[in-house]
């Protein structure tokens, strides 16, 4: 049988359009399951990315820094105390001319000794160990206040707050610094953020 030249062209031309409409649908399925598969991760991050790890620390640092702030620089006109508030004993071997990175290690010191002293009243601790600080363990612990905490009874803000008082008379500086302290510290922790939860915000 004969082929004319014209017809073979014609035919492979067919082919070749056939073999270019199949390859095209390939292809179109090919761009939309790579399209879904696209939508389905970017869904699946979405649950993830916003369920993150909390985890809660003490403000014993913060309680620190507070300290530092409030009590202000101790000189040699404040004897028995120096750098920020700590009280000479008989076994220093030091005296007001100390560095602040040195009298900061005696705040860290000094309120680890006073929480101590309350350790028995877990996380309050803290807010008593700081307030010891400023006043005074044996005031602390012989306050109505720390009688109100063992039996129970958490409703402390007027007694603590009370602990404002020079010769009798309320001073309004060391009130405010009571308040701050209290809304600060009472009852509180610190929450970080430390990366993603592996599970569905439908689940959380």
């Amino acid at each position: 049988m004969y082929y004319s030249n014209e017809s073979i062209f014609h035919a492979q031309t067919a082919y070749i359009l056939s073999i270019i409409l199949i390859l095209n649908i390939i292809i179109r399925r090919f761009l939309f399951a790579a399209l879904l598969l696209s939508l389905s991760i970017s869904s699946s991050k979405s649950e993830y990315n916003h369920i993150y790890y909390y985890t809660e620390k003490d403000l014993f640092n913060d309680a620190v820094e507070f300290i530092i702030n409030h009590e202000g620089w101790h000189d040699k006109d404040h004897h028995p105390f120096v750098g920020y508030g700590h009280k000479l004993t008989k076994k220093d071997r030091f005296n007001h001319n100390i560095s602040r990175s040195f009298a900061r290690e005696l705040v860290i010191k000094d309120l680890k000794q006073k929480c101590s002293v309350f350790k028995e009243f877990g996380k309050d601790s803290l807010l008593l160990g700081i307030l010891a600080y400023n006043v005074g363990e044996g005031n602390v612990i012989r306050s109505e206040m720390v009688k109100k905490i063992r039996s129970g009874n958490r409703s402390i803000y007027k007694n603590y707050v009370s602990f404002c008082k020079a010769n009798g008379k309320i001073v309004p500086s060391i009130k405010n610094r009571r308040i701050k302290e209290y809304n600060k510290f009472f009852n509180k922790t610190k929450i970080t953020r430390n990366g993603f939860k592996s599970k569905r915000c439908s689940s959380h």
